[in-house]
């Protein structure tokens, strides 16, 4: 019975406090002269008020409290709302994704989305030979320079990618801007003032 009757008070005093909220000062004074005239002294109101003036200030204040905290809570929940968009310092990336080369049996791959045991590839070189057993680069094919004769090794030889300084020393030849000697020197066959041009 007690909990009901403070069911029933909580349930008034939220009712007498939204009508003070949302309707006039003329309108909750009658309604509260009107209640109080009760002749079966049933308890209608839970609040009361000496005069029409009274009334009015405590109603300015609650509608002053009322909307000062719920325009503090609308900014709240603006704010938690609007904030990561604006404010956040490590913005949003894309994800990433790693996957292991399982097999090189496959041919070149057409889709550049993550895969488990993928065995196609993006692409290779002409010169990359891919299997199932491995990788293997194969190189252009080499170039054999005979030089048996003297002359051959006089470092007047050019066009090899080397030379020789008249005491039997092999050289690489020397690239553009390098200090030289003589036009045999350098790779492209021409020393200007002692550098390679």
């Amino acid at each position: 019975m007690q909990e009901k009757k403070k069911m029933n008070f909580l349930f008034a005093w939220f009712y007498d406090h939204l009508h003070l909220l949302f309707k006039s000062a003329a309108h909750n004074h009658l309604r509260i002269q009107n209640a109080l005239k009760n002749s079966d002294g049933t308890f209608q109101l839970t609040m009361q008020f000496e005069s029409y003036s009274e009334l009015k200030k405590y109603q300015k204040k609650l509608r002053t409290i009322s909307i000062s905290l719920s325009s503090a809570l609308a900014m709240t929940v603006v704010a938690f709302i609007v904030a990561p968009y604006i404010l956040n310092p490590s913005k949003s990336k894309a994800a990433s994704f790693q996957w292991i080369q399982n097999s090189w049996a496959g041919t070149a791959g057409a889709e550049l989305a993550t895969k488990t045991g993928w065995t196609n590839y993006a692409s290779k070189d002409e010169n990359i030979t891919a299997t199932e057993t491995g990788i293997s680069l194969t190189l252009s094919t080499p170039q054999s320079v005979t030089e048996n004769a003297d002359a051959d090794f006089t470092g007047t030889k050019t066009g090899d990618g080397f030379y020789t300084n008249g005491s039997g020393q092999l050289l690489l030849k020397k690239p553009t801007g390098a200090t030289c000697a003589i036009g045999g020197e350098c790779a492209s066959g021409t020393c200007t003032s002692t550098l390679c041009t």
